[in-house]
């Protein structure tokens, strides 16, 4: 049986990469973020930007004489990076099988939401996403299952429109089998919805993926016709 001490030594030092010292990793990011022009006050306050200057003279005086970590400190803040690497784990709970979730909150100018997805309305035939938005009216947009299968809950996201001439309420997920085969490291390249709440209107996209590409076309609500 594995101790944890043999575990930490078979995996060694996970960032080693020719990465800078792991203390100062965070430094390093919050510096460069820092130094990004027209950074919001409440972001600089955030990275408690003020104090950048008197947190690098400090690691500095730690790392004096440290050649590695000399070579990041001396770096241009704007000119950090890390090197790429791909990370995969395998611990965690088992997955469910999310069939209705119902949500509520409200978006950045503090207008509120009530959202339902159901996976199991008319017997289990259709999907139906219901929304409140605002001080809009209650509406509906229904998916026919055998259109859309394999719908993943998990996958749920829920935005508003950034635009104050287009206001909206967008609810997205994925469906389908994932690919596998089309290179994209870290993204979900299965097919996605996305249902738009607009002032007077409902509408549905479907993002497919043929050989890979994305082509976006308008879907019906089954409920309308």
């Amino acid at each position: 049986m594995f101790e944890r001490e043999d575990f930490d030594a078979m995996l060694g030092d996970s960032l080693d990469f020719g990465d800078p010292p792991t203390e100062i990793i965070d430094f390093l990011g919050r510096r460069s973020a820092c130094a990004q022009s027209g950074v919001p006050a409440e972001e600089q306050a955030r990275l408690a930007c003020s104090a950048i200057d008197g947190e690098e003279q400090g690691w500095r005086s730690r790392f004096d004489g440290d050649v590695r970590a000399m070579r990041w400190l001396d770096q241009a803040p704007l000119a950090f990076r890390m090197s790429p690497r791909f990370v995969s784990t395998f611990d965690g709970p088992s997955p469910t099988d999310a069939r209705r979730i119902e949500q509520s909150g409200v978006d950045e100018e503090g207008r509120p939401y009530w959202l339902v997805v159901d996976t199991g309305v008319d017997g289990g035939s259709a999907t139906r996403i219901t929304a409140r938005y605002a001080d809009w009216p209650e509406r509906s947009f229904t998916l026919d299952n055998r259109a859309y299968p394999l719908i993943d809950l998990h996958s749920l996201a829920v935005g508003s429109s950034p635009f104050p001439e287009f206001p909206g309420m967008t609810v997205q997920f994925h469906y389908g089998h994932p690919r596998g085969y089309c290179g994209e490291i870290a993204t979900d390249d299965r097919p996605r919805i996305s249902v738009g709440f607009e002032p007077g209107r409902v509408r549905g996209t479907d993002m497919r993926r043929t050989n890979c590409q994305r082509g976006y076309v308008e879907i019906e609500d089954v409920a309308a016709r």
